[in-house]
C-alpha cells in the first residue's frame, strides 16, 4: 500500500510541474506584451499599433473615432459623423506619436 501512494504522489507531482521546453503556442518567442485599457478597445488587449488601427477602423461603422493613414508614417484621424456646417481643422500625428500615445513598442 505505502508503494501505491508514493506512485500516486509522484504522479502528483509530475502533472502539477510547469511545462518547459520549446514554444509550442505558435507565438513568437519575442511578442510583445499586448496593451491594454485603450480607448474604444473593448477590453481587448493588443500587441502592435497597426492591429489596434485596424481595430479602431472596424469601430468606426460604430461612429468612433479612428485613424487612417494619409501618406506613408503620417495619420489622421477621422470619425464617422461631422456636425453641419463645421469643419474643423484635421487633427494629424505621426506613427511615433501614435506608439508614445497609446503606449505601443517598436
Amino acid at each position: 500500500m505505502p508503494t501505491f501512494l508514493v506512485l500516486v504522489a509522484a504522479l502528483t507531482l509530475i502533472a502539477c510541474a510547469p511545462v518547459t521546453g520549446p514554444n509550442t503556442t505558435g507565438a513568437p518567442e519575442n511578442m510583445p506584451d499586448p496593451v491594454y485599457d485603450l480607448p474604444h478597445a473593448q477590453g481587448r488587449g493588443f500587441t502592435s499599433l497597426d492591429e489596434y488601427l485596424a481595430h479602431l477602423q472596424e469601430m468606426g461603422a460604430q461612429d468612433r473615432p479612428f485613424y487612417v493613414e494619409i501618406e506613408p508614417g503620417i495619420y489622421e484621424r477621422a470619425t464617422g459623423r461631422r456636425m453641419p456646417g463645421s469643419a474643423p481643422e484635421p487633427e494629424r500625428f505621426t506613427r511615433a506619436e501614435l506608439m508614445e500615445m497609446f503606449g505601443f513598442q517598436e
